[in-house]
């Protein structure tokens, strides 16, 4: 659960979801992606229909973006 409190912190002069992005989780991020889409495509679905479902904002910005 990530409740947001980091909105507006920078770190290592990056904006926090730039370095979320780009450094902290990058490769998980990517890992995530490939095994998602693994999952929802195994049950008949799609990676677009199951985040119109079940996704939000900040994880479309963070991982889909």
């Amino acid at each position: 659960h990530w409740a947001k409190q980091w909105a507006g912190i920078t770190v290592q002069g990056k904006d926090i979801k730039t370095y979320f992005k780009e450094d902290a989780y990058k490769d998980a991020f990517a890992r995530f992606r490939e095994t998602f889409a693994g999952i929802v495509t195994k049950h008949g679905s799609t990676v677009e229909k199951t985040l119109e479902m079940f996704g939000n904002s900040l994880m479309q910005e963070l991982i889909f973006d």
